[in-house]
């Protein structure tokens, strides 16, 4: 299954790569989190060499992703892909990417956010259907977090 979510703003481009590389959640928590999705709390890249095999960890409300980075573009593109996790939800992940898609659109700037994301023993799509809208609520709101609170130097 894949989630794909874009947000063109009038932050930099840079804004935006610190808030997908280092970021703490602030703003409340939507309706839907209320409900058992995750809020995420902090996403950060623990190591710098030069990104490409260094990890990045998202803690939430009920636990943590750990991801290891395949793609590292400065200020372009950020791609990663879901070592394990200690999340507490109601469905095995099988596997997970994301990729961040950074670009420049006219006087703004575009990022486009996917995730791959594959589960066990889903044979219906019910779990399926549910993982999509936790995982497209968790973009919106991180979305909502960077260009709410990252603000050009």
């Amino acid at each position: 299954m894949i989630i794909r979510t874009v947000l063109i703003t009038k932050k930099s481009r840079s804004d935006i790569w610190s808030g997908i590389t280092h970021a703490e959640m602030i703003l409340p928590k939507p309706f839907l989190f209320r409900v058992g999705i995750p809020l995420p709390k902090k996403c950060e890249i623990l190591t710098y060499s030069n990104g490409i095999g260094t990890v990045r960890k998202c803690t939430s409300d009920r636990g943590h992703v750990i991801q290891k980075i395949t793609k590292f573009a400065v200020n372009r593109e950020l791609e990663f892909h879901m070592e394990f996790n200690t999340l507490d939800i109601p469905c095995d992940i099988q596997s997970m990417s994301d990729n961040f898609l950074i670009s420049e659109v006219g006087r703004h700037s575009q990022v486009i956010r996917t995730t791959n994301i594959k589960l066990l023993n889903d044979r219906l799509g019910l779990k399926s259907m549910g993982v999509w809208m936790g995982i497209k609520s968790v973009h919106r709101y991180v979305f909502n977090n960077i260009d709410a609170i990252v603000t050009s130097a």
